[in-house]
């Protein structure tokens, strides 16, 4: 495999686990998924259904794009070339063949995994086609199960990073304000909002109620 060839892959590659990287990071800045609130909060803003849909049908379809053999490139045809060719590579820093087998081993435990198959479901059946029996498919796909397997994948990329640009690629959170989730914000807001509806209709002679609802009707 000549370097260009090599350099190539490994840029589209490690674009796209980056990006699944920040994705997660954008759905992690909206909301904590496991909360008891997110799908309360979802189910009265639209607007929040529709960005969390988005971001998670990215994810899934970077995630077939990076693991699928059909998909062009993907990390498994390219770790399987990289291990035909390792002695006729003409890379200055050669990955180690122990390493190359190393890699194909985790990923292959990736793509025959059960949580793998319902991102591939969802892929086939919802995203990239319209199934007309999607409606007996169980659309909810564990989150944990997801960030596991992009996690993996970022293990993947550093060990490639290293062995061949000699580099560390340091994955933090993307977001000044973590831990701070748009949607408990706002979930906290509707709280507080029915709390002074309630409020009014006991006590509508309250000034200070009155107020806020004067705020909420506005802004």
């Amino acid at each position: 495999m000549e370097e260009s060839y090599i350099k190539e892959r490994l840029d589209d590659i490690f674009n796209r686990i980056i990006s699944l990287h920040l994705l997660e990071d954008d759905l992690k800045y909206i909301a904590n998924m496991e909360a008891p609130y997110f799908e309360r909060v979802l189910s009265k803003s639209h607007f929040f259904f529709r960005i969390k849909e988005s971001i998670l049908r990215r994810i899934v379809l970077e995630l077939c794009m990076l693991l699928k053999q059909s998909e062009d490139p993907n990390i498994p045809s390219f770790l399987a070339n990289l291990a035909s060719s390792h002695k006729k590579s003409s890379w200055k820093l050669k990955i180690e063949l122990r390493k190359i087998q190393e890699l194909q081993r985790q990923l292959q435990e990736i793509v025959v995994s059960e949580q793998f198959g319902k991102i591939v479901t969802l892929r086939d059946k919802f995203y990239a086609h319209a199934d007309k029996n999607r409606n007996q498919i169980e659309f909810k796909l564990p989150y944990a199960e997801v960030w596991l397997i992009i996690s993996k994948l970022k293990n993947i990329h550093d060990v490639l990073n290293s062995s061949f640009f000699n580099t560390t690629t340091h994955w933090s959170f993307s977001k000044v304000d973590m831990g701070h989730h748009v949607l408990e914000s706002l979930f906290k807001y509707y709280k507080i909002r029915e709390l002074v509806w309630e409020e009014e209709k006991t006590n509508p002679i309250n000034n200070r109620y009155s107020e806020l609802l004067e705020i909420m009707r506005r802004y």
